[in-house]
């Protein structure tokens, strides 16, 4: 397994669109997509990238969320 990890740019359309639709979620809600995203993280038959990113996305939603 590769420690190494990939800087996600939040420039992306995929990280603007999904920050777009978690935005108006719950707190409880994000949270709950959050656990859903890291469970498939790993998943070898599908992009972990984009999991990745949506983790990230689920994270700064939170952080601005606490931050207020």
């Amino acid at each position: 397994m590769s420690t190494n990890s990939k800087k996600i740019e939040n420039s992306t359309t995929k990280y603007n669109n999904l920050k777009k639709n978690l935005t108006n979620q719950s707190t409880d809600t994000i949270l709950e997509w959050k656990e859903y995203f890291e469970s498939w993280k790993n998943h070898p038959d599908y992009d972990s990238e984009y999991f990745l990113m949506a983790i990230n996305v689920c994270n700064d939603i939170l952080k601005e969320r606490s931050e207020k």
